[in-house]
């Protein structure tokens, strides 16, 4: 039976400078294919930029379509578009379908990242799913799961192995348009709600947290390695543009 996860029991390898990760615990609990990782000699394993780039119009949309996320969420699969029952003790947000104008501002956006992201995970970009804006408001959150694997427990609660369930998933990108401050004060601000990387810490033992701000980029790999949970959105609205690619690792 695998161990409970406690962190400072835990055998840490470097991933990125001065960032570690419980890699010897995960490597046996996280399947084969998964297990990828990316240069331990960048700064960090994940892309974490602020892009300068003219977000009016998808602010817009989402502005003019804010009712609709009080819909049950939508969520883009392998598969298509579903309508599931959420799980509210894993997750509780809210999503908004894009049209075709906010998808061809994206894309504009994205294409001007992919080669960066290609370059860093040493991969070629394939097939991706249409973005999916994630709504996140007073309350809102999402607990720690990885984008291609689901966790299976044991009835303490321990991770005992991951299981694929989106293999066609190998990176993940996350693009921000509203803005994470102490006191929101406007419509794309929000306090709470940061992105925390479960499994990846500091030389302090401290689990990496991000605060985004509008224009914020992260893009990291799908796999078990970079599980990730929202903290709970104390006031505002969150705002995230979600995607995930298939890609041929090199």
């Amino acid at each position: 039976m695998t161990a409970p996860f406690n962190i400072k029991k835990l055998e840490l390898t470097q991933v990125g400078n001065n960032i570690f990760c419980p890699k010897h615990w995960l490597d046996t609990i996280v399947p084969e294919s998964m297990k990828i990782l990316p240069n331990p000699y960048y700064e960090t394993p994940f892309i974490y930029e602020n892009i300068d780039f003219d977000f009016s119009g998808m602010k817009s949309f989402i502005k003019n379509h804010e009712d609709e996320s009080k819909k049950i969420g939508i969520i883009s699969t392998d598969d298509g578009v579903v309508l599931p029952k959420k799980n509210t003790q894993i997750r509780n947000t809210y999503s908004i379908i894009p049209n075709e104008t906010f998808i061809k501002e994206y894309n504009r956006f994205f294409e001007s990242q992919r080669n960066k992201i290609e370059e860093f995970f040493n991969v070629s970009l394939m097939q991706s799913i249409e973005p999916q804006i994630l709504i996140y408001k007073d309350g809102c959150f999402y607990k720690r799961h990885s984008d291609n694997c689901s966790e299976i427990v044991d009835l303490d609660k321990n991770i005992i192995e991951f299981n694929p369930v989106a293999p066609a998933r190998i990176i993940t990108t996350v693009l921000f348009i509203t803005t994470n401050v102490k006191e929101p004060s406007d419509e794309f601000e929000f306090s709470g709600g940061e992105l925390v990387f479960d499994f990846l810490f500091d030389d302090k033992f401290r689990k990496l947290s991000i605060k985004p701000k509008e224009g914020d980029f992260v893009s990291f790999l799908s796999n078990p390695y970079f599980s990730h949970s929202v903290k709970k959105i104390k006031k505002g609205m969150r705002v995230s543009v979600v995607q995930w690619h298939n890609a041929i690792v090199h």
